[in-house]
């Protein structure tokens, strides 16, 4: 196990944490994205624990200018945490400022200077207990440029985080991305496909259903495309349906991104050593691969919460997987219900709801799929379902509250019902209100 981590280190990490939060409606003017809890975690800890239970020793974050001293915290804070492991892993972290329209193509330009080998990149939405040697492997054994993980779509319909419909053409044997769209640059019902690539691949399995999980691994020479092609501003709607299409452009002279001859990462020297800095350098005599992984919600949790919808979905959902997310341990158990809870003995909270330390439960209070914060209150006969309850809220007798998210700090007065809204950060709701598809103490909307 100990070769298995160590080889890792080929590989740096960069973690995205940049972006506005534009899909999450008000939630992001209030609570940083990054900083958004999911099951009583910030959203950005799951990748940092992801990458931390692989075996990275550091990881490059990016994050706007008033995120800074609050990742950071995010370390010192985990040391303490009771039940859950420290976080070993450094961060690293670059700043952009904070009403930057930067992609994240032109963030990851940032890094220029600081990236020595073949890096993984992942978005900070990403909640995901994917095994990452799956990812390496591929990219490993076939050279690749870049490779991308897909995932299948939920047999349900709570996975809806994904907004742009792509069109994904993968040749079904190697794997590989010979096609990338999106459903928009398609006129009707016709595929512009070039005879050369139909040659090479007679059979390419066309998918307009996958979710793009963005979580790719990408040869160390892409960050020269980067430099060069200034045009390119966002990973996946820029970077990487070019680098697709680079695969099968005629070989001419140059490098990469300055003129159209494929290449590849592969070592020069094939008993290089992987640690050296030097380890895997562009050669031009092998062809520019895009390759992928498919993982399915079988075998794999993964959701981006990048929308409302999403956000509530994956808190309804990862009660089931939080020992998987946060143990490396794949015995480890997970308490859903923290020791520090106090709960009357005829409250119902069910063992898909998650519920964290020093909060009050009345009594006959029932809770369901639904994610409590810390030093929380609720009073008696009040009813939670589908719903995520921050720290710090109180909610008096006898509400009900429905796929609703009610921010920290938050007053939810008596008998007031609520159902699929927002309640923004020290709001109070009046006593008896009835309200649905509303957002309540938000200033933009």
């Amino acid at each position: 196990m100990a070769s298995k981590v160590n080889n890792w280190q080929e590989f740096q990490a960069v973690i995205l944490a940049g972006g506005n939060g534009n899909g999450l409606d008000s939630l992001t003017n209030q609570i940083p994205k990054p900083m958004l809890p999911v099951g009583n975690i910030p959203m950005i800890e799951y990748s940092l624990r992801l990458l931390d239970k692989h075996g990275f020793q550091e990881v490059h974050v990016i994050a706007q200018e008033k995120m800074s001293k609050a990742i950071m915290e995010l370390l010192d804070d985990q040391l303490t945490a009771p039940g859950h492991p420290p976080l070993r892993i450094k961060i690293d972290l670059t700043t952009i400022p904070d009403d930057s329209d930067m992609g994240t193509a032109d963030a990851l330009r940032l890094l220029a200077d600081k990236i020595y080998t073949d890096f993984i990149v992942l978005s900070c939405d990403v909640i995901t207990n994917l095994q990452l040697f799956r990812l390496f492997d591929v990219h490993r054994v076939n050279n690749a440029t870049v490779t991308m993980t897909f995932s299948e779509p939920s047999s349900t319909p709570e996975n809806t985080g994904y907004i742009d419909r792509d069109v994904v053409g993968i040749d079904p044997k190697s794997k590989r991305v010979v096609l990338l769209t999106t459903e928009a640059d398609i006129d009707g019902d016709n595929l512009p496909v070039k005879t050369s690539l139909m040659n090479e691949y007679p059979r390419i399995q066309v998918r307009k259903n996958l979710n793009d999980a963005h979580i790719y691994v990408f040869a160390k020479w892409v960050m020269d495309v980067l430099k060069e092609k200034k045009k390119i501003s966002a990973i996946k709607r820029d970077l990487v349906p070019y680098l697709v299409r680079k695969q099968f452009a005629t070989p001419v002279a140059g490098m990469p991104g300055k003129t159209r001859e494929p290449m590849s990462m592969a070592p020069a020297d094939p008993n290089a050593d992987l640690f050296s800095k030097n380890a895997r350098t562009p050669r031009s005599s092998q062809v520019l691969k895009c390759y992928s992984i498919m993982v399915t919600p079988e075998d794999t949790f993964c959701i981006r919460a990048n929308t409302t919808q999403a956000y509530k979905d994956v808190n309804r959902q990862i009660a089931s997987y939080m020992a998987s997310l946060i143990f490396k341990d794949p015995d480890s158990v997970y308490a859903n219900v923290n020791s520090g809870c106090s709960a009357a003995r005829n409250a119902q909270i069910g063992s898909d709801s998650l519920v964290s330390t020093g909060t009050q439960i009345g009594s006959r209070c029932s809770v369901k799929r639904s994610i409590i914060g810390k030093h929380c209150s609720l009073s008696e006969k009040v009813k939670i379902t589908n719903s995520v309850i921050m720290d710090h809220v109180t909610i008096a007798g006898e509400c009900v509250i429905e796929n609703s998210i009610i921010c920290q700090s938050a007053h939810i007065l008596a008998k007031c019902s609520l159902k699929h809204c927002l309640v923004g950060v020290s709001h109070s709701v009046p006593e008896g209100t009835k309200s649905k598809d509303e957002a309540l103490g938000f200033d933009y909307m």
